[in-house]
């Protein structure tokens, strides 16, 4: 999944967990929320820049994803300045600082 997404230069996708595996990648995500448990993540990375918010899944969904892909294609900077924001949230070192953490105490 790692080499789709690295490969991709956008995501669709919800924004649960994986939607850190995509920020570790710098990948922007086009988030559809399916939980009200993911609303508070969509709205941070939203606020991050990393990602545009369609909302929840409703019968103009595909309407929804297809302006926001038309948008970004017209507009590459804005995908570019995603992209950026993306990699800022998540730097995939997480592990290593629980690491230290523990091992520090």
């Amino acid at each position: 999944m790692a080499a789709l997404t690295g490969a991709a230069d956008l995501v669709i996708g919800a924004p649960g967990s994986a939607s850190y595996e995509r920020c570790c990648l710098g990948r922007p995500a086009l988030l559809l929320v399916v939980a009200d448990n993911q609303l508070h993540n969509a709205a941070a990375l939203q606020e991050a820049g990393a990602a545009i918010v369609i909302g929840q899944f409703s019968h103009d969904t595909a309407d929804r994803v297809a302006s926001a892909v038309r948008t970004l294609a017209e507009n590459p900077a804005k995908l570019h300045d995603m992209h950026l924001a993306a990699a800022v949230v998540c730097d995939g070192k997480g592990v290593d600082r629980v690491v230290e953490a523990v091992l520090s105490s």
